[in-house]
């Protein structure tokens, strides 16, 4: 995508654009610490049109959890499958900063990132309604509980929910 124009707009530097807007929105004092997606040794499975990818989240040189990451290369669409953050970085931002590297990773790619549809924790559930307050995401379906303390819900982050205009 990378120099695309159309009508007379580079999708790069529009798409770059409104990912500064999530940082301004979701960070503005950019006191969230650094999350960088590096691919596991596990890498990459693919089935069909879906690709799983696991990834170490690294600060600096230190590992500070794992996760993957699903894509439907047909529909565009990516999905966290689950963010694990070591328990001595739990509580100091990494899950919403990593939320936001995904988030950059998937819009870079051409992807919306979306909620998979069951088993969200509390944890989850409060970034995803943070960035849905923040007009990063859009609410398809507001978080309920299930029968196991875990939430279920749907939310949206594509070019078009990011709430404020980029010419």
């Amino acid at each position: 995508m990378d120099g695309f124009k159309a009508e007379g707009i580079n999708v790069s530097e529009k798409i770059e654009a409104k990912i500064g807007v999530i940082r301004e929105q979701i960070d503005p004092n950019r006191t969230l610490p650094e999350v960088k997606l590096q691919i596991s040794p596990e890498n990459v499975a693919t089935l069909g049109t879906l690709v799983h990818t696991k990834y170490d989240l690294k600060n600096g040189d230190n590992k500070v959890g794992e996760m993957s990451i699903n894509t439907d290369k047909i529909n565009h669409v990516s999905w966290i499958y689950p963010i694990n953050i070591e328990d001595n970085y739990q509580g100091k931002g990494f899950g919403l900063a990593t939320h936001v590297a995904v988030i950059e990773k998937s819009l870079r790619e051409g992807n919306s990132l979306k909620t998979h549809d069951w088993s969200h924790t509390e944890g989850s559930k409060h970034i995803w309604e943070t960035l849905a307050q923040k007009g990063v995401a859009k609410t398809i379906e507001p978080f309920k509980t299930d029968d196991n303390g875990k939430y279920i819900g749907e939310y949206e982050v594509t070019l078009d929910s990011i709430n404020k205009k980029i010419n």
